[in-house]
């Protein structure tokens, strides 16, 4: 497995090789090789059918106490968008969605009973359209991580890179990479917090893969360089970038 990152002096990529993952590997290192290994049986399929099939649509409740849902069909290129982000996630990702829900105005998502529930502005609201798939993929990130970061050893590697990357951070917040169309500033809460950057990054591969690799390239300081890609060779065992031309047609086709 590599990932690979740009030259400086060329329009070329070079192959930039992992040092101990390989994607989907059952051999996700040492004490917890059962834990990884019982997701590598996972159907992903039927997960994924069973899922697409369970989307619900609210008007902003209490995260509590769901109100029963509202009269309105999900658009079918959302249950496309969503069926591609979610086949090109690991199945580590699909098996811990009990439920992802994202709701605007709260603190978190939370997680339950086998449904993908969103707000009902990401149908209605044509300025959120385009913004659905990376705030799908970023939740359904959060899963990854609930799942990969059980293992210590993953966790003190990921945490590593991301101190890392910080450290050339001091005078300057805004190394973390925002996509060009990215109404937020995304860049401090993944400085703050390590799993909202990890959430962020998986979510920037997944759909943002030739931009974010590009900004890398570009960053002045050799460690932070080093750990960025150091951080996408992690997540490339878990999360395939879709394609850059079908990124573009799933979007056109949300609006």
């Amino acid at each position: 497995m590599a990932v690979y990152r740009r030259k400086f002096t060329s329009n070329k990529f070079k192959t930039f090789n992992l040092r101990h993952y390989c994607r989907y590997c059952s051999a996700l290192f040492g004490y917890n090789y059962d834990y990884f290994e019982n997701y590598f049986k996972i159907d992903k399929s039927s997960k994924i059918d069973y899922l697409v099939s369970n989307i619900y649509i609210y008007v902003f409740p209490p995260v509590i106490n769901w109100p029963e849902g509202i009269n309105i069909d999900v658009p079918v290129d959302m249950i496309i968008a969503v069926r591609k982000i979610l086949e090109h996630f690991s199945p580590l990702a699909v098996e811990n969605i009990n439920e992802l829900c994202f709701a605007f105005n709260t603190e978190s998502s939370s997680y339950g009973d086998n449904n993908i529930i969103m707000p009902v502005e990401y149908v209605l609201n044509s300025n959120l359209k385009c913004q659905f798939m990376d705030m799908f993929a970023h939740e359904t990130a959060h899963a990854l991580a609930y799942a990969i970061l059980k293992d210590k050893f993953l966790l003190h590697d990921f945490k590593k890179h991301h101190n890392l990357i910080k450290s050339a951070s001091f005078y300057d917040k805004y190394i973390f990479f925002e996509p060009e169309n990215s109404i937020e500033k995304l860049s401090c809460y993944q400085y703050e917090d390590y799993i909202e950057f990890f959430a962020e990054l998986a979510s920037q591969i997944l759909i943002h893969y030739n931009e974010l690799i590009k900004y890398i390239s570009i960053l002045k300081y050799s460690a932070s360089k080093q750990a960025y890609f150091d951080a996408v060779n992690f997540l490339l065992n878990f999360v395939d970038p879709i394609p850059q031309m079908q990124v573009k047609q799933l979007i056109r086709n949300l609006l």
